[in-house]
Formats: structure tokens, sequence, C-alpha cells
């Protein structure tokens, strides 16, 4: 399920680029960027499937912590967000756990497995982040969660939220509360995902 990311077009080495992809017999792609960038090299044996965290089970180590927490993913600053979830935090009574990379406004837990960070998200109240990955894994276990979306990561993040029609996850300011709090309705999503499932397994 390869991806070209926030890359909207290729010129530096196009040529050495279109070689080397045409020498490939079949490419799976994650997203509609991707296969467009494709099509415009003259690639047509393409097909569109799902992220690969879809199609096995992962294991999951369970996290040793009894308090109740929302379960942070993100990159860079964001002030505002940052704000509105420590409102709900003191809200609901619940701790602001920062995974991956270091918040001074909340606790963080950095060194861990991915098992083990897999286990935090899926025990988790909650699910913040604006990375693919957290937001795949809050769709796989049926969290509630927002996304805060990035240009960076747009093309790849943003067809999933469309595919599975989760659009209404992305934050926007001072509605964040009403966001992430409202109920998804995740048997029409997983339906679209065990489609797609199928799809893909076929095609590999």
């Amino acid at each position: 399920a390869a991806s070209f990311g926030s890359t909207s077009q290729i010129n530096k080495e196009y040529d050495y680029i279109k070689n080397s992809l045409l020498s490939f017999d079949f490419v799976g792609l994650r997203d509609k960027n991707s296969e467009k960038i494709m099509n415009k090299i003259g690639y047509k044996n393409t097909q569109i499937v799902l992220d690969p965290t879809f199609l096995i089970n992962q294991n999951v180590i369970e996290p040793n912590i009894n308090k109740k927490y929302i379960f942070y993913y993100c990159v860079g600053s964001n002030e505002k967000l940052d704000g509105e979830l420590l409102n709900l935090s003191r809200n609901l009574g619940l701790d602001v756990i920062a995974f991956g990379y270091k918040h001074n406004k909340f606790k963080n837990i950095i060194s861990i497995s991915p098992f083990e960070w897999l286990g935090y998200l899926k025990n988790s109240e909650y699910v913040v982040t604006n990375m693919f990955h957290g937001a795949i894994f809050s769709i796989k276990y049926k969290k509630k969660f927002i996304v805060k979306m990035t240009k960076y990561r747009e093309n790849k993040l943003g067809f999933l939220l469309d595919l599975l029609s989760l659009r209404d996850r992305v934050y926007i300011e001072n509605n964040f509360e009403c966001i992430i709090q409202n109920t998804i309705d995740y048997s029409a999503v997983f339906k679209k995902i065990n489609s797609m499932v199928l799809i893909s397994k076929d095609y590999l």
C-alpha cells in the first residue's frame, strides 16, 4: 500500500522515477493522489487498497494503568487544540497522556514498544492525533477521536477519512468537545472497511 504522501507532482528526476516505477508489474496504492500521479507517469496497473494494519490483527500489550485517560499522539505545536483538550480533560476528570513526542503540558510516555503503544490507544477513552496511524488505529479500535489535519498528511489521511465518511472528525477551532464526543456509527464504517479488506486481500 504505497503512497506519495504530501507529494502532488514529480519534477526532479522525473524520467528516473518513471522508468523505475514502470518496471513494477503491480502497484498497490492507499490514496487517490498517488493513483493520479501514477496515471500521469503512464502506469495504469494500480489498485487502491487498505493500509496493511487493517489486514491483520496485532498483538496488544495491556497498559498497567488504573485511571482513565485521553491518548494524545501529535507532532508539533498545537496551542489552540491543546487548550481545548485541557478544558475537556478537566471537565471529564481525565488525564492526558502524550505518546511518541514530548509535550510540556501533559504527561509523556515516549519509549515504549509498538505493542505497548497499541495497548494504550486501545484502552483510552478518547484519541487526539494529527498522525495517519493515530487515526488508523482509532478507527480499528472504534475509539472516539479527533484529527488535527495538516497539509503534509491531507493526501493520505484526508483520503482515508473521506473513504470511511469520517471527515467530520477533523478538528475545527472552538468546536473540539462537540466533535470528539460526537458518536461514530462504526457499524457503517466497518461495513466499508470489511468490503475494502476483501478487495485488498484479493489484490494481494
